[in-house]
């Protein structure tokens, strides 16, 4: 008997969130000692992605998965689009568990975190405060405050970014246009023309940019104010 996969939506705050719940092969309602994991997404991914993967890939094992586009990206709600605010992030992950726990087949003590990439470092930092979590797992997890702030070149680049926030804030603020960036190059042709050799970088985009892990759903930009948030953000603390 294969795994079944629904389409579910659970609420952070006013926001509607998108999940897929997974459920094993051998899945009983009736079952109330079902373990079950939360899934984070990298930055920019959405629930068809990586967490996807990883979400089949445990359910296989055994666990009850929930996946979920974050607020503001994916099929999921909330306005700025593709704003990726570290706080509403790690909030989703709560609001992951609280969702998890109205699932009667789910053992409330069995409860655990996966986080991938940045998603990684939400996962922690969710734990840190929410203890209805009792196991925190991660691949290559990323704190992407600490990246961003590393990324810089000076701390005078950091400042000048804030810099430039506040100017597109500004903008907006008076009626201006919404400014959007790239997570990654839209191609492996653009990364090759833009000259980037990070093997990182290159490897994100032939997954995520290429029929290898390619959805509709996920954009590949971000609002430019979320430069601000994640510059003050810490996943570890």
């Amino acid at each position: 008997m294969a795994s079944t996969l629904r389409h579910v939506t659970f609420k952070n705050s006013h926001i509607d969130i998108a999940g897929d719940l997974r459920l094993p092969s051998d899945f009983s309602e009736v079952d109330k000692s079902h373990a079950a994991l939360v899934l984070v997404t990298p930055g920019s991914s959405v629930k068809e992605q990586a967490g996807g993967i990883y979400a089949q890939r445990m359910v296989d094992k055994g666990f009850v998965t929930l996946v979920f586009d974050p607020s503001y990206q994916g099929q999921s709600g909330g306005e700025p689009r593709d704003l990726e605010d570290p706080w509403a992030r790690t909030e989703d992950v709560r609001c992951a568990v609280d969702y998890l726990m109205t699932l009667k087949f789910v053992d409330e003590d069995r409860i655990g975190v996966l986080g991938i990439c940045a998603g990684g470092g939400y996962a922690v930092n969710a734990a840190l405060t929410e203890h209805r979590i009792k196991a925190v797992g991660t691949v290559v997890a990323v704190n992407i405050g600490r990246a961003n702030r590393q990324n810089e070149a000076s701390p005078d680049t950091g400042f000048q970014m804030l810099a430039a926030v506040g100017k597109q804030r500004t903008i907006e603020a008076r009626g201006g246009a919404q400014h959007r960036v790239n997570w990654i190059p839209d191609s492996p042709e653009a990364a090759r023309e833009a000259g980037i050799d990070d093997r990182d970088t290159l490897e994100a985009v032939d997954f995520y940019r290429t029929s290898r892990g390619y959805n509709k759903h996920s954009t590949n930009r971000m609002y430019f104010r979320s430069i601000a948030p994640m510059l003050g953000f810490d996943a570890f603390q």
